[in-house]
């Protein structure tokens, strides 16, 4: 379990949290937006569906800002393991307030925050499979003392000891306060599939449906293209991400700033949702046939089909992006 703290203290996200889309990547839905009114009249229900599996979001609508407390209080809080594998992480409100450029004072638009992400709940389908998460167990302040705890669930840290997670190192505080909506996610996933590439691109609207930003609202969108605009120097210098704006097109090059965690262990069952499923390597379709671990600790697996061992280790999320563009990569 001591893996799983150090593990979870080193990281900003882990790859289910962006590829399942668990936060919106904007300040606040509009409330007459056609997808704010079917999230209330579905009885508080978001239903995201994605190229790597579904989750159904329930109770509250999780923003950016959400997100970013969540990695400022694992870079800042000292994590202490329990015995039911939950984490508690304690920290003062003022260093969070403070990392996020949030004000000195602004202690009641934490607290909600942190009330916000304690109400909501998630459930994932992906291959077949289910399961709920809860991020926090408990969370407690003191408006005395100005601190606060939070507890989060042994489901959620089992994310991050399963998961590949990103360490985003000293670039952490850079992101956290990119003043402009929507553009730190799309760093920290364009960060994320640049892993192990020396270059790649991706447009702007594959990028934008990836991370679950409500392409349908024309003005928000709008925004999105003239920010990025204005912050085009500024991503290429600080993330090496080129971004074209006159075509929308991203060209990310490998970076030496940012560390990967391997997840901890794989399961059995994640991995056995992928037999019989087909891939196209160089060309030639391949059937998946069984996973051979290449290490006691089950962290990298070699596939096995019907036609050969590709000698190359794989991790879960490699899978579902494999899938999702008919290329092992």
């Amino acid at each position: 379990m001591q893996q799983n703290v150090l593990k979870m203290g080193s990281s900003a996200t882990t790859d289910k949290e962006l590829l399942f889309n668990f936060f919106m990547p904007v300040r606040k839905l509009p409330s007459n937006s056609t997808l704010y009114k079917n999230f209330v009249a579905n009885g508080n229900v978001h239903i995201v569906n994605t190229v790597y599996g579904d989750v159904e979001i329930r109770n509250r609508l999780l923003y950016e800002k959400h997100t970013k407390i969540l990695s400022a209080i694992i870079r800042l809080s000292n994590l202490v393991k329990n015995s039911n594998d939950s984490v508690t992480a304690e920290f003062k409100e003022l260093d969070i307030l403070k990392m996020l450029s949030m004000g000195d004072r602004n202690y009641t638009t934490l607290r909600n925050a942190l009330k916000e992400i304690k109400d909501t709940s998630f459930y994932i389908t992906s291959m077949g499979n289910s399961r709920s998460i809860n991020i926090f167990d408990e969370h407690s302040y003191s408006s005395i003392t100005k601190t606060q705890s939070v507890t989060f669930s042994s489901a959620y840290v089992e994310m991050y000891k399963s998961d590949f997670s990103i360490d985003m190192k000293g670039l952490l505080v850079k992101i956290l306060n990119i003043e402009f909506p929507t553009i730190p996610t799309i760093v920290k996933f364009l960060l994320f599939k640049a892993k192990g590439k020396d270059v790649f691109e991706y447009s702007l609207n594959d990028v934008l449906v990836e991370i679950g930003f409500p392409v349908n609202l024309k003005s928000s969108l709008k925004t999105v293209r003239k920010n990025l605009k204005l912050f085009s120097e500024t991503i290429y210098k600080d993330y090496n991400i080129k971004y074209d704006y006159k075509n929308y097109q991203f060209t990310c090059y490998s970076t030496d700033s940012i560390a990967f965690n391997k997840g901890l262990k794989t399961s059995f069952i994640e991995l056995n949702s992928f037999i019989n499923k087909r891939i196209i390597l160089d060309g030639e379709t391949h059937t998946i046939k069984k996973f051979v671990p290449l290490d006691v600790t089950n962290k990298e697996w070699q596939i096995v089909t019907d036609k050969k061992v590709i000698e190359k280790s794989i991790f879960f999320s490699d899978l579902l992006f494999a899938m999702r563009k008919d290329t092992f990569l």
